[in-house]
């Protein structure tokens, strides 16, 4: 599904198979199980509630599986957890950051992670052995 998006059996220019995967990105979000986070969306913060915010880089293979791999786990998660995804790309500069996620002043690499529970940051990380560390410890993965 996600990673579908950087398949290149057409053999076109990568950079031009980047830009497709971006702008394809939102349409492949609303046809799965997962949610897209926009700019200043705002976060649950209700007793009970459980959000996790991840930040991805449309044009990295092994984020785009982890996307699947989330998508393939829905059936763990989506009772408990809603999970919202962005494209790291949207951001102008790193100043752009504090429009999708609140802990995370810049980031140095990707994907980044920012986990909710009951209103309040229980985790933070970037990186995709730590997030996906993350995402297992949480129960979200296996």
């Amino acid at each position: 599904m996600f990673k579908e998006l950087l398949s290149n059996a057409d053999r076109i220019d990568p950079g031009q198979l980047q830009t497709n995967a971006r702008m394809r990105f939102p349409a492949v979000i609303r046809a799965s199980h997962l949610r897209e986070k926009k700019p200043n969306d705002p976060i649950p913060t209700t007793s009970e509630s459980k959000f996790v915010i991840i930040g991805i880089a449309s044009y990295a293979p092994d984020e785009m599986a982890l996307l699947d791999r989330l998508e393939n786990a829905h059936a763990v998660w989506e009772q408990d957890w809603e999970v919202a995804v962005f494209d790291v790309m949207e951001w102008k500069s790193s100043a752009d950051a504090c429009k999708f996620v609140t802990q995370i002043p810049a980031a140095t690499q990707t994907p980044i992670l920012e986990m909710w529970i009951d209103g309040k940051v229980v985790d933070t990380k970037t990186g995709l052995r730590l997030v996906q560390e993350s995402l297992q410890k949480f129960g979200i993965l296996s």
